[in-house]
């Protein structure tokens, strides 16, 4: 292996290796433990399952079907728990939701059935390129989704004087890499363009993009443990409430400040 295959390999391995360490940080190490760190452990760690069969396939193409399968597999897994992150997040959601458990259940067992019916060491025929583009088909639907979710803050980037919160620029960093990497791997299957390595590549682009936001970026323990600022949650009571609009009231008619 020349040189630049040895930088080209080691790039790309690397960007795998780091994401699993991501995904484990963001599944069992981060404190206080919210569904919405385990959601983004998931999609991180099925990134990294799809990316790190693409490396390996790349390099020694004499690899074993069944690691090829489940790589394709995990595929179908990224979309939605892209699109159950950024929900959680934005819907303040604490635990898994019915429809989650529906949807995940019936993923399962269509990737497990499908898997145990036509496995890719007996028929990868079956799997390039119709079981892998229900796949794919799966993984762009569920991103459609997200960008239905987060469509404000998506708007918000076109107007001039909107505010974005550290958390909602997180969301959209990870929302737009995320769809990087999906149109990446989608041009790859039905265009044959770019090369097959790119997608690695651009995991692994992407992958430093992320953890740079982490580590760089002030306050960002907002985005890992879920904190707001003390007064985001305060309420005004009704009968302050009531107090207040009196006194207003009695500014702007009686004392008239404003004229």
């Amino acid at each position: 292996m020349d040189l630049g295959l040895q930088l080209l390999f080691f790039f790309s391995a690397l960007g795998v290796f780091n994401g699993f360490l991501m995904s484990i940080y963001f599944l069992f190490i981060t404190k206080p433990s919210r569904i919405q760190n385990r959601y983004l452990g998931l999609m991180i760690l099925m990134l990294s399952l799809r990316i790190g069969k693409s490396v390996w396939y790349y390099f020694d193409n004499s690899i074993s079907k069944s690691i090829l399968q489940i790589g394709l597999s995990a595929c179908a897994f990224i979309g939605p728990f892209l699109y159950f992150y950024l929900r959680s997040v934005l819907k303040g959601e604490e635990n898994f939701q019915k429809e989650v458990r529906i949807t995940l259940s019936i993923l399962l067992g269509g990737i497990l059935t499908v898997g145990f019916l036509f496995p890719y060491n007996r028929v990868p025929e079956y799997w390039n390129p119709e079981i892998t583009q229900g796949i794919y088909t799966v993984w762009a639907i569920f991103m459609g989704l997200a960008a239905y979710e987060i469509r404000g803050l998506i708007q918000s980037l076109f107007r001039s004087n909107a505010l974005l919160s550290l958390q909602e620029k997180w969301l959209l960093v990870v929302f737009f890499t995320n769809l990087l990497i999906c149109l990446v791997f989608h041009s790859i299957l039905y265009l044959g363009f770019p090369s097959y390595i790119f997608g690695p590549i651009t995991f692994s682009f992407v992958f430093y993009i992320l953890l740079g936001f982490l580590l760089f970026f002030p306050k960002s323990q907002e985005i890992v443990k879920g904190e707001r600022k003390a007064y985001q949650k305060k309420k005004i009571a009704s009968n302050q409430l009531v107090g207040i609009e009196k006194g207003l009231k009695k500014l702007m008619e009686e004392d008239r400040l404003f004229v």
